[in-house]
Formats: structure tokens, sequence, C-alpha cells
């Protein structure tokens, strides 16, 4: 299991870790998306990508 981070006497959870390589990997797959042309096919973009990013999240945290 992975300690806390100590960052400058503050501690951070692992988290916060977790949620900004899925971010990485999230700004990624959605610009490859865009440029193909997905999101004018899915009735609320929004909703969709908040999944994706859920589901990255998801797999980014139990893989780490």
């Amino acid at each position: 299991m992975v300690k806390d981070f100590d960052f400058a006497g503050v501690y951070i959870t692992p988290f916060v870790a977790y949620y900004l390589v899925a971010f990485g990997v999230f700004l990624v797959l959605r610009l490859i998306l865009a440029r193909a042309g997905v999101e004018r096919a899915l009735w609320r973009p929004e909703l969709a990508e908040t999944g994706v990013f859920l589901a990255i999240l998801a797999v980014v945290a139990h893989s780490l």
C-alpha cells in the first residue's frame, strides 16, 4: 500500500497522484477522440467524458 507523500511538510494522500495520472491520460484520450469526431455521435458528451475519466481513475487507482 502506498503511504502519504510528504510535500514541504504537508502530507498528501496518494489519491491526488492517482487523480493527476488519470487526468493526464484523460487529456490525451480526449484529444484523440475529439479528432476522430466521437463527440458528434454522443447524446451528452460531458456525461460520457465524466464516465471515461472515472473509469480511467479506477484503473489507475487499482493498478498502483
